[in-house]
């Protein structure tokens, strides 16, 4: 069920998503949103290129629903999945709990006896907590890499969940490479990006670098109004206005 939230915040979030339709509209690419979590874990399973199903968007971990999850995707003319991410939203007193336990990933699942994951988090990070709309599993078919859907998806993904969730945060988090690369600052439209993690990780059972991007909400909304104006403005000046956030 969404959350009601400020109207600038609201339409500012059917913009962002509306210009990415128009623009995927004129490459016979087309937008959809799913409602059932599962949807995104069996197209996972299928994917080629794939190599894991997180499952923090499994609901045989944690606890989702249509209520505090969905999916984006992009699909072709013939209504083929060639990209996609999952969303849910966590409401929570500590994120970083939520990190260093790894609930945020195995839910139901997690080892009460596992030690808690030593975090590296720089001390400039906030502190988040509330409504955190958690983004993850993306992925795009191998025929559409090289198209900017990376840079797209994402963007969806954020504005989507902001409709439904009035989301106080919105996070992710990526491996070594990507995050060496800030490519979550890069291309997916973050505003932050810093080391989370450098160690065994029980989701894995591995060891693994994990990043962290985040956005606070007046972030996203900035990034977003930014984003409209360099990237659409120019082709489409009609669609795109400065929103009076309040």
């Amino acid at each position: 069920m969404a959350i009601p939230q400020p109207r600038g915040e609201a339409r500012l979030a059917t913009q962002v998503n509306q210009s990415i339709a128009m623009f995927l509209e004129g490459r016979n690419l087309f937008v959809r949103i799913g409602e059932d979590i599962r949807d995104w874990g069996d197209i996972m399973r299928n994917a080629d290129g794939a190599t894991i199903v997180n499952p923090a968007f499994d609901p045989d971990y944690c606890d989702l629903d249509r209520d505090n999850s969905f999916w984006s995707a992009i699909i072709d003319e013939v209504g083929t999945v060639v990209g996609c991410v999952a969303s849910k939203q966590v409401t929570t007193d500590d994120f970083r709990g939520d990190i260093s336990s790894c609930s945020l990933w195995l839910g139901r699942e997690t080892d009460p006896n596992e030690a808690p994951m030593n975090l590296l988090l720089p001390s400039h990070v906030p502190h988040i907590a509330g409504r955190v709309a958690f983004h993850g599993g993306l992925w795009l078919h191998p025929n559409v890499r090289g198209m900017g859907l990376a840079h797209l998806i994402p963007r969806m993904a954020r504005a989507a969940a902001e409709r439904r969730f009035s989301a106080d945060w919105h996070c992710g988090f990526v491996f070594g490479a990507l995050g060496d690369a800030k490519v979550p600052v890069k291309a997916y439209g973050y505003s932050n990006c810093e080391l989370a993690a450098d160690g065994y990780f029980p989701v894995t059972k591995q060891r693994e670098k994990l990043y962290l991007p985040w956005d606070s909400r007046e972030e996203w909304a900035q990034a977003s109004i930014d984003w409209m104006s360099a990237s659409v403005r120019p082709r489409n000046q009609e669609f795109v206005d400065q929103v009076a956030l309040r």
